[in-house]
């Protein structure tokens, strides 16, 4: 938690360990990540944002290593609704990991995912980061077609196996920059 006297707003970044890079889990946990947390159709943008009003932005993201890896949710937040948007952010994470996915999200993601990469694929940068990564992490090169495929086959139990596996193991972490002083008690929040 930092003190920024001079913040108009509070940034919070909640996260939680994942899986290394190699681990065939990543194809699932990419739908889930696009599913909670990636554009307006998600779910913590629907759910925090447009119906709770808590936050002007919010967002997941995942990332991963050669030993370990991370999955973070950040949001900007007007200082006052910091408690009520980390409440309501644990309430979202404890639904998906309790409740799991629905077919039709998976689905959707999908095809985003699909949507996206065939943008992507037009782009050098993103191409050299992408066999790039697979190079310098000593992976057999795979073509964004196999991973296509790969993705493809994930089920809806393969991500709500997942989201329960990982969520609830905890615990979550919290980084914080506002303009209070540290507070206490937004660290009871993370243990749900």
């Amino acid at each position: 938690m930092t003190t920024k006297p001079d913040a108009s707003q509070a940034h919070f970044v909640l996260g939680l360990r994942t899986f290394a890079r190699k681990n065939d889990a990543r194809y699932a946990w990419s739908l889930f990540n696009l599913i909670m947390g990636v554009s307006f159709t998600s779910r913590l943008f629907r759910q925090i944002r447009e119906k709770r009003g808590l936050c002007y932005h919010i967002r997941s993201s995942s990332s991963s290593y050669a030993d370990v890896g991370n999955w973070s949710i950040y949001a900007g937040v007007a200082t006052e609704k910091v408690s009520e948007a980390v409440k309501a952010t644990i309430h979202e994470l404890t639904k998906a990991a309790g409740h799991g996915v629905t077919e039709e999200e998976v689905s959707v993601a999908k095809k985003r995912l699909k949507t996206i990469l065939a943008f992507k694929s037009e782009d050098p940068e993103f191409l050299n980061d992408y066999f790039g990564r697979q190079e310098l992490y000593g992976e057999p090169l795979e073509t964004l077609d196999e991973y296509i495929v790969k993705m493809d086959a994930v089920t809806k139990a393969d991500i709500d196996s997942l989201a329960k596996q990982y969520i609830a193991q905890r615990p979550l972490t919290l980084s914080l920059v506002w303009n209070k002083p540290k507070d206490k008690k937004l660290f009871k929040l993370l243990k749900f």
